[in-house]
């Protein structure tokens, strides 16, 4: 019978194992010497020892500086080499990985991809133990390992972040460690939603559901319109990709766009699906659609301004903001309107008015904008004047806009938290935050948690590469945190009242807020827009409105308002109105440059002398 024969070169010992005798222990710890087993060949820490007159094949897995040794063949037992009086626990396993075909992210290693089921995950493992596999500590299901040390198990995962590890149990019931942790990131594919062709038929757009890079071939999209149409460049941009065609497409007739998928990835790594022929339905149309005439029963002109207007259908009352306080109007049966009068509340700087359930919130800035501002509440349908009035609550810094969630029992506020202006001393650069102000109990027992963005302070670096306009870090700029360098502008509750969408204008951005815990989920950058093709008066200097095309002019979307809505599909659609800005008149030097005064590529620009 063929007997295991280690020499122990440290020690100069001799030792004998006899694998077929189940009174011996199965595992010896070398951990301070260096073994080679009588007859066998060593590899990567596995070793296979095998006898011409027997048919035993002897399995080894290094680990820890042990080996474990199992001997299969010639023998009854099912588990051969099976030793029911072991107590000695099998290692942990090892070499944990994702097999390179379940892993279809940006690269066949990075353990990302879009599937959730029949994912295979391979590792090694004490010979015929069995191992188990855990998510977050719920069990994946159990394999046996083979002779050979290695085995594998098919999985599902959720979308997000997995944490795998690996527990082995002998055949006499010991139970190992856990195995270091596999990371397995599920992210959902990147697929197309919408297409669409410019109006000169030389760009058609693809949008995607999800932020997209990558540098795709032309190759691998394909534009029909009755016969092939090349693809002279393509341009990945946000979520969308454009593609410059090398003649433009006719008026009239089908166009379709094919996409083979290869070369473009979520920003989160998962590939994007490709896509048949599929037609594109949407096109830009330059002919003027004539004149559009509004019937309005009557104007009311206010001489505190009227920026920002509320109804209340309760009372039928309107208020709008203005400059010596809330204006209040009636709207009569037949559409016309009457100024019934004016309330101040606190310093008058009103910037957002908002009405639900009867109740007004109103958002007023302190008299040094960079200080807390406050919300007060407003019986609608009371008395005018300062009865009115049923409390307030401090928020932050210039509160520039208040919304009510769909229920009206939270109201939600968009502190934007502007810095002083240049040359104000002392210069002052307060936290951008959102307000939420929870009035369920009533106004008298509201209470406010604020949502802020110091989370994100020790990301700058993370949020630029992503895409979001930041200046914190750079010069002049060294001592902004990220919390001070983002101005929450607007806010758009989802139609569940779950969460809510802000805008986040100077950086080009808009951010998750969950209103349940008043916290910031994440901050999304928006990207930029390709105006080529595109109708736009690119020229604040060339004497009036000069609109144009084919401008080679990508733009920052720096949203201001935004809106929610559900859609027929039971999905959550975001509106925004897309004003884009500078902060000139806070920052030194100003963030603003004309085009004249920048030096352009010569070869990027080769008309830059007519830009």
């Amino acid at each position: 019978m063929m007997a295991f024969i280690a020499r122990i070169t440290a020690a100069r010992q001799l030792h004998t194992f006899d694998p077929f005798d189940e009174t011996q222990p199965t595992r010896f710890d070398f951990s301070s010497f260096a073994a080679t087993p009588a007859g066998s060949a060593i590899a990567n820490g596995l070793a296979a020892t095998a006898n011409a007159s027997e048919t035993a094949l002897l399995a080894l897995a290094r680990a820890g500086g042990s080996i474990a040794a199992i001997v299969s063949g010639g023998h009854a037992n099912p588990r051969a080499g099976c030793n029911p009086s072991d107590r000695l626990a099998p290692d942990a396993p090892l070499a944990l990985d994702l097999a390179a075909a379940d892993d279809n992210g940006a690269s066949n290693s990075d353990n990302v991809t879009s599937l959730t089921g029949a994912l295979t995950i391979s590792g090694l493992a004490e010979a015929r133990s069995t191992v188990e596999l855990f998510a977050g500590g719920v069990s994946l299901g159990t394999t046996l390992v083979a002779a050979n040390g290695t085995f594998s198990l098919d999985v599902s995962l959720p979308q997000g972040e997995n944490t795998i590890t690996a527990v082995a149990t002998d055949c006499a019931g010991n139970v190992g460690a856990a195995s270091e942790g596999l990371t397995i990131n599920v992210v959902a594919a990147g697929t197309l939603v919408n297409s669409s062709i410019d109006a000169d038929g030389g760009v058609v757009t693809l949008y995607f559901n999800a932020a997209i890079e990558g540098t795709p071939d032309a190759s691998a999209f394909a534009v029909m319109q009755g016969a092939a149409v090349a693809v002279s460049e393509v341009t990945v941009v946000g979520n969308r990709i454009y593609l410059q065609l090398a003649t433009p497409l006719a008026e009239a007739g089908a166009v379709t766009v094919a996409f083979d998928g290869s070369g473009v990835f979520t920003t989160e790594g998962a590939p994007t699906s490709a896509f048949a022929a599929t037609e594109i339905t949407n096109r830009l149309d330059l002919d003027e659609s004539g004149l559009i005439t509004f019937t309005n029963s009557e104007t009311e002109t206010l001489a505190g301004g009227a920026e920002i207007a509320t109804f209340d259908p309760l009372s039928g009352r309107i208020f709008v903001t203005g400059s010596d306080g809330v204006q209040v109007l009636k709207l009569n049966p037949d559409l016309s309107m009457s100024l019934i009068g004016t309330i101040a509340v606190g310093t008058n700087q009103i910037t957002s008015v908002a009405v639900a359930n009867g109740i007004v919130a109103v958002a007023v800035v302190a008299d040094t904008k960079t200080d807390n501002g406050s919300v007060y509440f407003l019986d609608a349908a009371a008395d005018i004047g300062p009865g009115m009035i049923l409390g307030s609550v401090e928020v932050g810094a210039l509160p520039d806009m208040v919304t009510f969630t769909p229920d009206g029992t939270k109201v939600l506020v968009a502190n934007e938290a502007e810095p002083s202006d240049v040359g104000t001393v002392p210069y002052v650069n307060p936290e951008g935050s959102v307000s939420v102000i929870d009035i369920s109990g009533g106004i008298g027992a509201a209470t406010v948690q604020t949502a802020g963005f110091a989370a994100f302070n020790d990301q700058v670096d993370a949020l630029k590469d992503m895409g979001v306009r930041l200046l914190a870090g750079e010069p002049g700029f060294e001592d902004w945190t990220v919390a001070q360098d983002v101005e929450p502008e607007y806010i758009a509750v989802s139609p569940d009242g779950t969460t809510a969408m802000i805008t986040l204008q100077e950086a080009n951005a808009v951010a998750i807020l969950d209103i349940a815990t008043a916290t910031i989920l994440s901050i999304a950058p928006l990207g930029l827009k390709s105006f080529d093709g595109l109708l736009a008066d690119f020229s604040d200097r060339d004497s009036g409105i000069q609109l144009d095309t084919d401008n080679p002019v990508f733009g920052m979307f720096m949203p201001d308002s935004i809106g929610s809505f559900a859609g027929a599909d039971g999905q959550t659609y975001y509106v925004i109105a897309n004003e884009g800005d500078d902060r000139e008149d806070f920052i030194d030097p100003s963030d603003a440059e004309r085009l004249k005064d920048l030096t352009l590529d010569p070869v990027a620009f080769p008309d830059a002398g007519t830009l």
